[in-house]
């Protein structure tokens, strides 16, 4: 079994191709869908309800994207739960090309990827891609892939194995926003293997840094990274601005 957990929160106008593009995919095995509403105040819920019987629809009160994580992996079935933010969407044939790379690797605890942004200008695609591949990926693939020092996961696409998860007692819920996925992934690397692999990318929305700026978000992303990284907490403790 396969678990898909998306938490959203007034993301109305992003979930349904979100959903579409999971229920979508093609895969011998079953996999359930489960929808972490975290207090929506917008027409999320309805929509979820009303267009996509198929996924249980859970309400989380606790705000943050972890709490809605956490609960949607305490209720999930599945040998594997595939984190998901509300607005990525999964190209063709992801899930049967995630699934053989968890049954070729059994030492494997949790497998990420990469965005490509849908609604990026071709101008800052570019940049990000030069970014991507010149820098990010060369650092992620030497200090995690091959030196084993760091653990690095991209927060809307993760997959993790139910096992490891349970050996680390799930999610952390009082863990806010910026260096979230780092403890995460910090806390995997001790029960198994953690990959970023550009193989795996998944569509999403660029909103964040089109709203609050490119390099102000790079830069508070990068910033909080490695302050987490180095002192095992973000350098920003607060809530995050919402951007929806």
């Amino acid at each position: 079994m396969i678990s898909f957990v998306i938490a959203a929160k007034n993301e109305e106008g992003y979930i349904a191709d979100c959903l579409k593009s999971v229920f979508s995919q093609e895969l011998g095995t079953p996999f359930e869908v489960i929808v972490v509403d975290n207090h929506s105040s917008d027409g999320t819920t309805e929509l979820v309800a009303s267009q996509f019987p198929q996924a249980r629809l859970i309400i989380e009160e606790q705000q943050g994207s972890n709490a809605a994580r956490h609960r949607g992996y305490a209720e999930a079935k599945g040998d594997l739960v595939i984190f998901l933010d509300a607005d990525v969407r999964l190209p063709a044939g992801w899930l049967a090309k995630v699934v053989k790379r968890f049954e070729a690797s059994a030492g494997l605890a949790a497998l990420s990827s990469h965005y490509i942004y849908y609604d990026f200008p071709w101008y800052l695609s570019f940049a990000k891609a030069v970014l991507q591949y010149g820098i990010y990926y060369p650092w992620v693939y030497l200090t995690n892939n091959l030196l084993n020092l760091t653990a690095t996961i991209v927060g809307g696409v993760i997959v993790i194995r139910a096992e490891a998860l349970r050996k680390i007692g799930g999610l952390d819920t009082s863990s806010v926003f910026f260096g979230d996925e780092v403890l995460l992934a910090k806390k995997l690397r001790m029960v198994g293997q953690v990959r970023t692999d550009p193989r795996y990318w998944v569509y999403c929305s660029g909103r964040r840094y089109l709203e609050s700026g490119v390099l102000r978000t790079m830069f508070r992303y990068l910033l909080n990274y490695f302050w987490t990284l180095f002192t095992g907490h973000p350098y920003h403790k607060g809530s995050y601005e919402a951007i929806r």
